[in-house]
């Protein structure tokens, strides 16, 4: 397995990880998610890929760049206005099923915190993702009890 930064080859891979994990997500814990078409989420991807304040990894099965993507992770960059460390925001990190519990969401954590340095570091999860809250606590997040958004109830994280 191999982490890099994805290139629009990848797009579509993505985008199939991100709609399975979508579907699983309402189906075990009832968050409303807009559905997408394939297209639309391609073409977000692809936006989302061209804003310099945005920062997608993949996990690629394999050591080759012809690897299949096997999972991603996605950061939210706000640079310090004062000269010290930035911030970000895990906005998702969203691993095939069929490779769970093997050490990839954690390869892709520790890319992106990587690349962030010393800044602080944020993501939201939603209240009834147990799995997803014990793996952030694992990865060092701790509740900061803010809430985002009472209709989709999430919780922010930061990391500590």
């Amino acid at each position: 397995m191999i982490i890099v930064p994805i290139e629009p080859r990848w797009f579509d891979q993505k985008v199939r990880i991100h709609a399975h994990a979508t579907k699983q997500t309402i189906a075990h814990h009832g968050a409303a998610t807009p559905e997408l078409t394939h297209e639309r989420a391609v073409h977000m991807a692809r936006r989302q890929y061209e804003q310099p304040d945005r920062l997608t990894m993949v996990a690629l099965d394999g050591d080759g760049a012809d690897g299949r993507v096997i999972g991603y992770s996605e950061l939210r960059l706000s640079p310090s206005h004062d000269g010290g460390p930035g911030s970000a925001e895990l906005t998702d990190l969203v691993v095939d099923e069929d490779y769970r519990r093997r050490g990839v969401g954690r390869a892709l954590f520790d890319a992106c915190s990587g690349m962030l340095g010393d800044g602080r570091l944020a993501t939201r999860v939603h209240h009834a993702n147990t799995s997803a809250i014990a793996f952030c606590q694992r990865l060092g997040f701790r509740d900061s009890g803010r809430c985002h958004d009472a209709t989709s109830r999430e919780f922010e994280m930061t990391l500590a």
